[in-house]
């Protein structure tokens, strides 16, 4: 799907907020226009903000003005270079990455990381604060942005914060090795909601999270639940009986031969 150029006009704040690293768009270069991102949560959310009227919050690196949307509200977070290296390909994606899958013996931190991960955290919980009606509830995604919970509640106790965390969930001996460990529990804390994709996933945040409470003396505030991330169903229903698609299929089962199976698979690298 492509965008049209221009800028998203529409200031209102909104009820459902979702904020995540990567935006529903992204800028193709080679075509010079925005294109819709890649990725299982972009198909996920847009039906659900189209519903709701809702904004998207997420990093825009190209820095040019985001397109107008007829199924959501785009609000794009800048981040200085620096700032943005050592945050995302820095802390998120060599310390916090590795670590959640369990792979201590890949984790690599240098100075200056998890201080700009704190800065980027800051920025996302700022935009957020900006685009939230009073009341609102704000959808929190994935590991790069384990700081917003926490840092919404402070800024906005009017808002109910959910968080959804979409990797495993490494033993606790693993997490609580993290330097900053603390700081990361206290954030995922924060939230009302956390939601994993597997249970075995919610029973080791959840604890986790209680052994963090407790050694704090305070209640555990917030409830780790498996709630797997699926897709539109009725729109997949909708592709496949489309007339162009099943002629295409068609072709296909020809040009491969009859009486063979075809297994499809997406790899991401």
């Amino acid at each position: 799907m492509r965008h049209g150029g221009g800028s998203s006009t529409a200031r209102d704040p909104s009820d459902l907020v979702v904020v995540s690293n990567r935006l529903p768009v992204r800028f193709d270069d080679a075509a010079s226009s925005w294109v819709t991102s890649p990725g299982g949560l972009v198909s996920a959310m847009r039906p659900v903000l189209a519903r709701h009227d809702g904004t998207w919050v997420g990093w825009n690196p190209s820095r040019r003005p985001l397109p107008p949307t007829r199924s959501m509200r785009l609000r794009g977070v800048s981040l200085p270079a620096d700032i943005a290296s050592r945050y995302y390909a820095g802390y998120a994606n060599s310390v916090l990455w590795p670590t959640l899958h369990g792979m201590r013996e890949r984790v690599e931190c240098r100075p200056g990381w998890w201080d700009a991960y704190r800065v980027a955290n800051e920025a996302f919980a700022d935009a957020v604060v900006r685009n939230a009606r009073q009341g609102a509830t704000v959808w929190v995604h994935d590991y790069h942005l384990l700081l917003v919970p926490r840092l919404l509640v402070d800024r906005r106790p009017d808002l109910t914060v959910g968080l959804f965390l979409h990797t495993p969930v490494a033993d606790r001996r693993a997490i609580e090795a993290l330097q900053h460990g603390e700081h990361l529990l206290a954030g995922i804390g924060a939230a009302a909601l956390v939601g994993t994709q597997r249970a075995c996933d919610a029973a080791r945040l959840q604890s986790l999270l209680d052994s963090f409470a407790g050694r704090r003396g305070g209640p555990v505030q917030a409830r780790v639940r498996a709630h797997p991330i699926s897709v539109d169903v009725a729109q997949i229903a909708a592709t496949a009986r489309d007339a162009a698609v099943r002629e295409r299929t068609a072709r296909l089962k020809i040009e491969l031969g009859t009486g063979r199976r075809i297994v499809l698979s997406v790899d991401r690298t």
